[in-house]
């Protein structure tokens, strides 16, 4: 790791990456649909991961857009418990009242679940702060 550049991450990209859990309220049969998985069931979750994340999306990122990605979770996965707005980064997604998957009941297994889904067999306790600065936006996402 370079002393001067940092691994930029954003609160926007990490949003952007559960934008598909999201309904604009004229999907009612949508909301059934996430509705049923089981949030606290980490195969129910997999399966989930891979319909709406993987497939139709995720897979077709190059590496480099991946990996903005992958740091952004991951430094969400160890800083995102800290309150912004009554709530933490991790449980925000879960009081949206167009967020359609129920509350599980512990919010961090849901995103070691996807961290682990969507980058098998990498570590993301392996961090260290002071490698990365929270930016505003996404500009920083390669094309």
């Amino acid at each position: 790791m370079s002393l001067n550049k940092k691994i930029q991450v954003s609160i926007e990209l990490l949003d952007d990456l559960l934008c598909f859990f999201h309904s604009s309220k004229s999907e009612d049969h949508a909301d059934a649909f996430y509705q049923a998985f089981d949030t606290n069931n980490r195969l129910a979750l997999e399966e989930l991961f891979c319909i709406i994340l993987w497939k139709p999306w995720f897979s077709k990122y190059t590496a480099e857009k991946k990996q903005c990605y992958k740091q952004t979770l991951k430094y969400f996965l160890h800083m995102g418990e800290k309150e912004r707005g009554g709530r933490s980064v991790l449980e925000r997604p879960f009081g949206d009242p167009c967020w359609m998957l129920r509350e599980p009941d512990n919010i961090k297994d849901f995103y070691i679940w996807l961290w682990e889904y969507l980058f098998p067999n990498e570590d993301w306790q392996d961090f260290n702060l002071d490698d990365y600065e929270e930016v505003d936006g996404m500009d920083f996402l390669p094309d």
